[in-house]
């Protein structure tokens, strides 16, 4: 065999080796962070659905180099645990929402959703009812932030500042306005939608205001040990939008849409 033909030989073994070694790649892991967040993510004693849920397997059935795998954690100790990387990234964070001081990538998402207050019928019906919050029973989510208390998620400071009693999630917030246990409990667009098309005549006893608390401006945390950064993130999110994925999981769920940015944040 000629020197030539022997380097072709090597080229070409060389060649499907790799092609070999590609094809059987394992996915790296990424963990997904998430905790009680309806409709993002809905927990049912131990199993969990929604938004969060069913954007990671979705993002798992269109690619192959990655395999996401969602990890709960608590509403009140994420960003701990997120420090401590217990998981990899969590998704549809708030840039108001206390995580500035943390080590991280930040991915805007592009993805808008708002925080309105809600009370009940036919009390609520009365002009004025949602202009003064002192004077009004508030049912809140612990470990969230609003913006009416300045972002501050202290369980005493909102005991003692408000007429507040704290529930586990969002769904116990609606849940305790239509029992009658609060006159106004501050709820996401996108949870409001979903429990009005999931439970239409329990519905038809909230009145929905139109004063906004916050606009959520939803964003990805990545850790910085993270085996996907924030460049892969960006364009697996492009992949979600290129396959139509994206844009039906935002209807799904009632979301808003900006441009998705060209250019990520940075590391912080």
């Amino acid at each position: 065999m000629t020197l030539f033909r022997r380097c072709v030989t090597l080229l070409l073994l060389t060649l499907s080796c790799a092609i070999t070694v590609s094809a059987w790649a394992t996915p790296k892991t990424v963990t997904v962070g998430g905790y009680s967040f309806p409709p993002y993510v809905v927990e049912n004693h131990g199993d969990y659905s929604g938004l969060v849920p069913e954007l990671i397997d979705t993002l798992n059935r269109l690619q192959g180099d990655y395999e996401f795998v969602f990890v709960p954690t608590s509403i009140e100790r994420r960003y701990e645990a997120f420090e401590r990387r217990r998981f990899d990234v969590i998704l549809f964070e708030s840039p108001e929402w206390g995580w500035q001081q943390i080590p991280k990538a930040v991915l805007p998402l592009g993805i808008l959703d708002s925080e309105v207050f809600v009370g009940r019928s036919p009390e609520a019906n009365s002009e004025g009812f949602f202009t003064d919050l002192a004077q009004r029973r508030l049912l809140l989510v612990r470990g969230y932030h609003y913006r009416f208390a300045g972002f501050n998620s202290d369980e005493h400071f909102l005991r003692t500042q408000f007429l507040a009693e704290l529930v586990p999630d969002t769904r116990a917030a609606v849940e305790g306005l239509l029992l009658g246990r609060a006159d106004v409990a501050p709820i996401s667009q996108a949870y409001i939608s979903y429990f009005q098309r999931s439970f239409p005549d329990k519905a038809q006893k909230l009145v929905v205001s139109t004063i906004v608390d916050q606009q959520y401006k939803h964003t990805a945390l990545i850790h910085p040990q993270s085996p996907l950064d924030l460049n892969n993130l960006q364009a697996l999110f492009g992949l979600l939008e290129s396959s139509g994925e994206l844009a039906r999981l935002l209807s799904e769920y009632h979301l808003s849409r900006e441009a998705l940015v060209s250019h990520a944040g940075v590391p912080q």
